[in-house]
């Protein structure tokens, strides 16, 4: 199995429970079973493109609980049928108590923070319940960024936004629980996640604003880190400071564009595709 870097297919995720239908989800002649058990994962072959050495697989892949069903499509890049299914078969399983299936692979990944994607699911009150999509660990394997019962993503909203370079963009580590069948972001657990670059950054903007040719560059992105990460975890204190020295620092067009970007952040969003 080898990864690619550069998006071959566009495919659009949806997850559509159906419920009294029992037959809906019958396995078909050519459907692959990639899960066993309460809950079973099957893939079907939708299409297939050539791509590199080998070639680019299209599967809709269903999950079944009792006749609850969810589907959705992917695309798994390997040198044949067998071993995108193998890939497959990798990516999916329990861990934790949670069923994780990956949704979405490195050959569709280019630059996105948020990729390889995989599904989360837990079965509660004895139905089958999608929790949500999380960031999936680049080993293939179910499950690698669920550590001591905690989710770990990141905030990507100003991840396009153009400033300071895609890399360089302001993000926010995430630290989620699971409530009521479905994510949310534990904010103590965010905040102290992302405490050691934020302090870092503090200790850059001092330095900054210590030297005699000040850069504007790197002063308002140090700022603009903190500034986000302190409006996302709702330290509004930390984010007054940030915002006053870079209001007393910053040129005037530098710190439009910082009013700007810190204005889209939305305390405690849950990551997504924008």
């Amino acid at each position: 199995m080898t990864g690619g870097c550069m998006i071959i297919h566009k495919i659009m995720l949806f997850l559509l429970p159906l419920t009294g239908f029992s037959g809906i989800a019958q396995e078909k002649a050519g459907d692959q079973r990639i899960l066993s058990g309460v809950v079973t994962i099957s893939a079907r072959l939708q299409s297939k493109l050539p791509f590199g050495a080998g070639e680019v697989f299209v599967y809709e892949v269903v999950l079944d609980h009792k006749g609850e069903v969810f589907r959705y499509a992917c695309t798994v890049q390997g040198n044949d049928v067998q071993d995108a299914i193998t890939t497959l078969r990798k990516g999916a399983g329990w861990v934790g108590g949670f069923l994780f299936a990956r949704s979405r692979f490195d050959v569709e990944c280019g630059t996105g923070w948020r990729c390889p994607i995989e599904q989360v699911f837990e079965i509660n009150n004895g139905k089958l319940v999608r929790v949500g999509e999380i960031l999936a660990g680049r080993d293939g394997k179910p499950g690698a960024n669920f550590k001591n019962g905690f989710f770990h993503d990141i905030y990507n909203r100003l991840e396009d936004s153009g400033f300071d370079g895609h890399a360089g963009a302001p993000g926010v580590r995430l630290v989620l629980t699971v409530t009521d069948g479905h994510f949310e972001v534990s904010m103590a657990e965010t905040w102290a996640a992302n405490r050691p670059d934020f302090n870092q950054n503090i200790r850059d903007i001092q330095i900054v604003l210590g030297s005699k040719q000040r850069d504007q560059r790197l002063l308002a992105a140090a700022l603009l880190r903190n500034a986000v990460v302190a409006k996302y975890c709702k330290k509004q204190v930390e984010l007054e400071n940030a915002r006053n020295i870079a209001r007393s620092n910053l040129d005037s067009s530098r710190f439009a564009e910082f009013e700007r970007l810190l204005g889209q952040v939305i305390p405690g969003e849950l990551p997504n595709r924008y």
